[in-house]
C-alpha cells in the first residue's frame, strides 16, 4: 500500500514537471516572435539592388520581418499617389536570417522623387505600419532620342532639343574667351563630329576626348553628359553672333543613327574696354611656339623685304606655270635654304596640274559620250564611274586654288584686330603663312596649328 502511495506522488510530479517544461517551451517561443514597437519603427521597405530605377517600369521593393513566419503576416491594401501603380507581391520565408521576407512590385508614371505612404500589415493579428524609403527615378534613357548639349563655362546650356531662341543664350564682351564643352547623350557610338567657325571670332579646339567605350555604354543604360570636345569662342565685332554650327552623327541604343545639330540662337557680344583685357587669358598666348627655331633663324640670317619679295615671286612661279614644275619647285627651295628657313614640302601645286585633271575628266567625257552612242551599256558604266572619280581631284584642286598664301616681312601677331591690343607673338620674316580672312587694314593668319590677326602691309601675298 505504501509503495503504490509512493508511486502515484512520483507520477504526479512528472506529469508536473513535463507541464511547466512545457510552459515555459511556449512562453519563449511565443516572446522570441513578439515585434517590439520600436524594431518595428526601425524596419523599411527599400528598392532591391542592382535594378535601374526608371519610369514605366516594374521597380521590386522588400523588406525583411524578423521573428515572424509567413502565416502570422498579411499585407493590407494601401491609397497610393496618382503616379503609383500597384503590381503584385510576394511574402516567403527566410531560413537564412530567420523570419519573413516580402517583396512588393510598383511601377511609377513620372520622374522625380517619391515618399510613399506607409504599407499596413497584420503581424500575429495586431496592425502596424511599415514605413518606405523615399526613391528617385529618372526616365528610361534607352527609350530617349540622342541629344548634342553644349555647355558654357558661366553656366548657359544649349541643346539640339532646345527650340530655337528669339533672346540671346547670354550676353559677353568681345575680346574675352568663351569656354564650352560639347556633349552628347543617349548614344552608343559617335560616328563623325564637325563645325563650322563662326565669323567675325577667333574659335580654337583646346580639347578632345576618347569616348570609344561603345560596349559598356550598350551595356548600360545612363543619362551621363559624355564629352566630345572643348572650345574657346572669343567674339570680335558687337551685335548678336549666330550660335555656333556644330553637328553630330551618332548611333542611338536601338543601333539606329541619326544627325544631331543645334537649333538656331545668338550670343549678344558688346564692346569691351581693351584696357580690361586681362592678358595671361588671351587666347594666343603661346601660339607659334613650335616656329620659334626658325623665327629665330629668320632674324639671324636679316632676311630683308627684298629677299621676302622675292621668294613671294618664286612661290607664285612655282604655283602658276604649266611646265617644269620641278625646275620652280627646286629654285624656291634652293632659295628657302640659303636664306636659312625651313623648306615648305607642302606648297601650293602648279595651276599645270589642275590643267591634266581637267584634261583628264573632258578625255572621259569625250569616251562616254561616244559609247553612249553606240548604246554599249558595259562600257557606260565603266565610263561613268571612271568620270565621276575624276571630277573628285579636280573638284578639290580647284578648292585649293582658291586658299591664299602670303611671305611674312616679319610681323606681330594679336588676338583681336586691334592695334590697341597687346602682341601675342611675332613670326619671322620669310615664313610662308595661310591667309584665311581680310578685316580691313587686317588679315587673320595661320601659322602651324594656330593663328591670329596681323596688318595686311607687313605680308606680301602669293599670286
Amino acid at each position: 500500500m505504501e509503495k503504490q502511495r509512493y508511486k502515484s506522488i512520483s507520477e504526479s510530479c512528472r506529469r508536473l514537471l513535463i507541464f511547466f517544461t512545457v510552459c515555459a517551451i511556449f512562453n519563449s517561443v511565443l516572446y522570441a516572435q513578439n515585434l517590439t514597437t520600436a524594431e518595428i519603427n526601425q524596419l523599411r521597405i527599400i528598392p532591391a539592388e542592382e535594378q535601374s530605377l526608371f519610369t514605366k517600369t516594374d521597380i521590386r521593393f522588400e523588406v525583411l520581418i524578423p521573428k515572424i513566419k509567413p502565416s502570422q503576416v498579411q499585407i493590407l491594401s494601401a491609397t497610393l499617389p496618382r503616379d503609383v501603380n500597384f503590381r503584385t507581391m510576394r511574402k516567403s520565408e527566410d531560413f537564412e536570417d530567420g523570419g519573413t521576407k516580402v517583396e512588393l512590385w510598383y511601377s511609377f508614371d513620372k520622374k522625380g522623387t517619391y515618399e510613399l505612404p506607409a504599407l499596413p500589415v497584420m503581424l500575429q493579428n495586431r496592425r502596424r505600419n511599415i514605413r518606405f524609403r523615399s526613391i528617385t527615378l529618372t526616365d528610361d534613357p534607352s527609350k530617349q532620342s540622342p541629344q548634342l548639349v553644349v555647355v558654357f563655362s558661366n553656366g548657359s546650356k544649349f541643346s539640339s532639343s532646345d527650340e530655337p531662341k528669339s533672346a540671346p543664350i547670354f550676353n559677353a564682351k568681345t575680346g574675352e574667351k568663351q569656354k564650352l564643352t560639347v556633349y552628347v547623350q543617349y548614344i552608343s557610338q559617335l560616328v563623325q563630329f564637325s563645325w563650322d567657325i563662326p565669323k567675325d571670332s577667333i574659335f580654337t579646339e583646346t580639347q578632345t576626348y576618347d569616348i570609344t567605350e561603345i560596349k559598356y555604354r550598350e551595356k548600360n543604360y545612363t543619362h551621363e553628359l559624355i564629352p566630345v570636345a572643348s572650345f574657346e569662342w572669343t567674339g570680335l565685332t558687337t551685335g548678336k553672333l549666330p550660335m555656333l554650327k556644330i553637328r553630330a552623327i551618332v548611333t542611338d541604343y536601338n543601333g539606329y543613327r541619326s544627325e544631331l545639330y543645334l537649333p538656331e540662337g545668338y550670343v549678344d557680344f558688346v564692346e569691351n574696354n581693351i584696357s580690361t583685357y586681362n592678358t595671361d587669358d588671351i587666347m594666343f598666348d603661346d601660339a607659334f611656339s613650335a616656329k620659334k627655331s626658325s623665327s629665330s633663324n629668320s632674324l639671324i640670317n636679316e632676311i630683308t623685304e627684298e629677299n621676302c619679295i622675292k621668294l613671294a615671286e618664286l612661290y607664285s612661279a612655282e604655283r602658276n606655270t604649266l611646265f617644269h614644275f620641278s625646275q620652280y619647285h627646286k629654285n624656291r627651295v634652293d632659295y628657302e635654304a640659303s636664306l636659312g628657313l625651313p623648306s615648305t614640302t607642302q606648297g601650293d601645286f602648279s595651276i599645270g596640274f589642275l590643267h591634266i585633271a581637267g584634261i583628264v575628266c573632258l578625255v572621259i567625257l569625250i569616251l562616254l559620250i561616244f559609247f553612249i552612242k553606240k548604246k554599249n551599256l558595259i562600257l557606260i558604266l565603266f565610263f561613268s564611274a571612271l568620270f565621276i572619280c575624276s571630277l573628285v581631284p579636280l573638284v578639290n584642286l580647284s578648292l585649293k586654288r582658291k586658299d591664299s598664301f602670303a611671305i611674312c616681312k616679319g610681323i606681330s601677331i594679336h588676338s583681336v584686330p586691334e592695334e590697341k591690343s597687346e602682341a601675342v607673338s611675332e613670326i619671322g620674316a620669310g615664313n610662308r603663312v595661310h591667309i584665311t580672312e581680310k578685316a580691313g587694314k587686317w588679315v587673320y593668319i595661320e601659322f602651324g596649328e594656330t593663328g591670329g590677326w596681323g596688318l595686311k602691309d607687313n605680308v606680301i601675298l602669293i599670286k
